[in-house]
């Protein structure tokens, strides 16, 4: 009873000042190559110390390459609470970023936990499971309350198939965080989830804005690789978490800063987009989309040539940094309005125009080769220069791409899957 009171006078004061932020970090480094721990320590350490400055409520989860275990802290400006299944360890059990974060705050207290650090035989979790995933965003919850939570994914990526490559104890085969499991997970938050950030590839893509529409707000994303050269700017990111600002504007300063800052550290990236979007007009997409869809398997049983379809879609292909996967959904638009067929011209047309100007917020690119969005559409000739496409994993990516939201609503998949061929 007495921790159940402290709890509920803790919620009180959080939600007193009007438009509090929390900081959540769910970052995966065991699909990485074995120089990530590193980088990804030194995210954390900047994350916690951003906090600190600026006083904001912070809560991280790291699943490490080469260190066994899953460890997780929460930083705030009251001790935090006990959290189920995880256990409450010794700092000297713990790699020493976190006890380097530890010494560095001022104003918040750091409280550690982790699944086996305290066994000699530490047990590692599927960071890739939908349910791990949830499990942390209800102790971030917990942890760190606020009005508004600033989401933060960093690890590997797949764009559309999903997030991450990891799995279970004893199991052969490791497998992604699809969409639809990130959205289920997303759920548990209790409340959507502001802005999502995610520091991996490809995620830019109409399949995760509609996916995850009704549990975030805004998303802030790249349609190529992410660099993985430098720390983010953190201090600059969180000190724009102001309690009385608008979500939109805050989302503008954060892209608008990680836009400056991928000007000069993308490294051997011959570019470095990001691009900001507002999942509360992602909904706009569906009617345009499948017309769209309609128009163009009308096209496929009745035109004379698809050439010029197949021409189409083979131009809006993203390349390196992109992925062969993908197409840039501008600039497909632009190429099918000039097909011949007034149908899919019109479609093209509707759709160009909600995603550039409703879905879009803001987008920055080094060149003209990326102009806002992108969508899978399955490689042909270029299908050993993807990441995201597998034929190995042909059977189970394909099922799990007709599951996702935006399949469901327009039958994209109907294209997507089953590319124009002259």
């Amino acid at each position: 009873m007495p921790r159940t009171r402290d709890r509920s006078a803790r919620r009180e004061r959080a939600f007193s000042a009007q438009g509090a932020w929390g900081v959540l970090a769910y970052m995966v480094a065991d699909d990485e190559g074995r120089s990530v721990d590193g980088r990804m320590n030194k995210e954390l350490r900047a994350i916690f110390r951003a906090a600190d400055g600026v006083k904001i409520g912070v809560a991280a989860q790291i699943d490490y390459k080469k260190t066994p275990g899953v460890f997780r802290g929460a930083a705030t400006s009251e001790a935090p609470v006990d959290a189920a299944g995880f256990t409450l360890v010794p700092l000297r059990a713990y790699p020493q970023p976190w006890r380097q974060i530890k010494e560095s705050l001022q104003t918040l207290k750091l409280r550690v936990e982790s699944r086996g650090a305290d066994r000699p035989e530490r047990e590692d979790l599927d960071s890739s499971d939908s349910g791990v995933l949830q499990d942390f965003l209800r102790y971030g919850r917990t942890e760190c309350l606020a009005n508004r939570y600033l989401l933060f994914f960093n690890g590997h990526a797949h764009g559309p198939v999903g997030l991450f490559m990891d799995k279970k104890a004893g199991d052969q085969d490791p497998h992604p965080l699809r969409l639809d499991d990130l959205s289920r997970a997303l759920r548990s938050l209790g409340v959507p989830a502001t802005i999502v950030v995610f520091r991996d590839c490809y995620m830019n893509t109409l399949e995760t804005a509609y996916q995850i529409r009704d549990v975030a707000k805004f998303m802030i994303a790249s349609q190529g690789m992410a660099p993985v050269k430098g720390t983010w700017p953190w201090k600059k990111f969180l000190a724009g978490l102001r309690p009385h600002a608008k979500s939109e504007a805050v989302g503008l300063n954060l892209a608008f800063e990680l836009g400056q800052f991928l000007d000069s550290t993308r490294g051997r990236l011959s570019e470095a987009p990001v691009t900001l979007l507002d999942l509360g007009e992602s909904h706009l997409i569906v009617s345009p989309l499948s017309a769209l869809v309609r128009a163009l398997v009308r096209v496929r049983t009745r035109a004379r040539s698809l050439a010029p379809y197949v021409d189409a879609f083979e131009r809006a292909r993203a390349r390196r940094p992109g992925d062969r996967a993908l197409l840039d959904v501008p600039r497909l638009c632009e190429h099918l309005q000039h097909v011949g067929d007034e149908r899919v011209a019109a479609a093209a047309r509707e759709l160009g125009e909600v995603v550039t100007t409703r879905l879009v917020s803001w987008h920055h690119a080094q060149t003209i080769h990326f102009l806002g969005t992108s969508i899978y559409y399955k490689p042909t000739r270029y299908a050993n220069r993807s990441v995201i496409y597998n034929k190995a994993w042909e059977q189970q990516d394909e099922a799990g791409y007709r599951k996702l939201a935006l399949c469901r609503a327009t039958g994209w998949d109907r294209i997507a899957l089953m590319p124009f061929e002259s």
